[in-house]
C-alpha cells in the first residue's frame, strides 16, 4: 500500500504493508502497490509531525535485499557498515542531532565522517531512521529531502521537546 500524509513542507510518501515499512519519502513514490494496511505507522508519523512523540514502533530490519521498518524486527543482525550507522542514528534521541564526526567516533573510527553520510543519503526510511538528526560541524548538512525539510524537522523536534511532554 502506498500512502501519504501532507505536511507544512509538503507530502510524505509512505510504501509498506501490515508487517513492513519499504519506504518514507519526501520524493513520490514508483513503487509497485503492496496490500495490506499500514495503519501502524501512519498514525506514529502524524503524532511525530505535530511533536507529540518522538519514537516508533517496530524497528529496523533487513527483509528482501534491503531495510525496512519492521513491526516486529528480528533481532539485530547488523549487515554491514550501512546497518551500523543506521542503528547509530536510531539511538539519537527525539530533539537532539549529532554530527558526522561524533558519529564516526561512537562507530570506531573519526575518519568515517564523509562515509556516514554517503551512507545515510541511501536512506530509504526518512524519519523513522533520523538521518536528519545528524548535522555537519559548521552547519546543518544535507538531507535527502532537501535543507528546508531538514530544518522543519530539526525544528519541530526542538520546539516539541521544549513544550511537550512528547511520548519517548
Amino acid at each position: 500500500m502506498i500512502d501519504s500524509i501532507d505536511t507544512p513542507v509538503g507530502p510524505l510518501f509512505i510504501s509498506g504493508d501490515a508487517l513492513r515499512i519499504r519506504t518514507v519519502s519526501w520524493k513520490p513514490l514508483k513503487d509497485n502497490p503492496l496490500s495490506g494496511v499500514i495503519d501502524w505507522i501512519i498514525a506514529p508519523l502524524i503524532a511525530y509531525l505535530t511533536g507529540k512523540q518522538g519514537v516508533f514502533p517496530g524497528g529496523l530490519d533487513f527483509y528482501e535485499g534491503r531495510f525496512v521498518w519492521a513491526r516486529h524486527p528480528a533481532p539485530e543482525d547488523p549487515h554491514g557498515f550501512r546497518h551500523r550507522v543506521f542503528n547509530e542514528t536510531i539511538k539519537v534521541p527525539f530533539g537532539h542531532t549529532m554530527t558526522y564526526g561524533k558519529c564516526a567516533r561512537d562507530l570506531g573510527n573519526r575518519h568515517l565522517a564523509r562515509a556516514i553520510g554517503g551512507a545515510l543519503r541511501s536512506n530509504n526510511l526518512a524519519i523513522l531512521v533520523p538521518c536528519h538528526r545528524i548535522i555537519a560541524a559548521g552547519s546543518i548538512g544535507g538531507y535527502n529531502g532537501g535543507v528546508e525539510k531538514k530544518r522543519f524537522l530539526l525544528h519541530l523536534e526542538q520546539k516539541a521537546s521544549q513544550t511537550h511532554k512528547y511520548q519517548a
